[in-house]
């Protein structure tokens, strides 16, 4: 799980972050972020909706999954970050390792898009 310093608040920034954010798409998921120039901690949501799977215990699985994914690659992002994954379907039913490597790569690619 990650800390709660690097947890999206939805309740607050979603719908800005929908509006002014940049989208990045994956194979697994869509991205939506922005870069604050802030000092503050990376702040990371994960969404995973019904329509990517019926059964909670799948989409929690995928959630975690890529939680650790991201908090075993935090500090590669720059401060200031506001990151949302929207899992696509084809993210259920991965391993950690197929999410782990998908997530090592498309940070690099946020990074040198800002």
């Amino acid at each position: 799980m990650l800390p709660k310093t690097h947890r999206f608040n939805f309740n607050n920034e979603y719908d800005e972050l929908k509006k002014t954010g940049k989208r990045f798409h994956s194979l697994l998921f869509d991205l939506i972020f922005s870069f604050s120039s802030q000092n503050t901690a990376p702040r990371i949501g994960i969404v995973v909706s019904n329509n990517v799977s019926l059964l909670s215990v799948r989409r929690h699985l995928v959630k975690r999954r890529i939680s650790e994914a991201i908090f075993l690659n935090i500090n590669s992002l720059p401060k200031g970050t506001s990151l949302v994954f929207l899992v696509k379907k084809e993210g259920v039913g991965k391993t950690f390792a197929e999410i782990k490597k998908e997530v090592e790569r498309i940070i690099p690619l946020l990074i040198n898009s800002n």
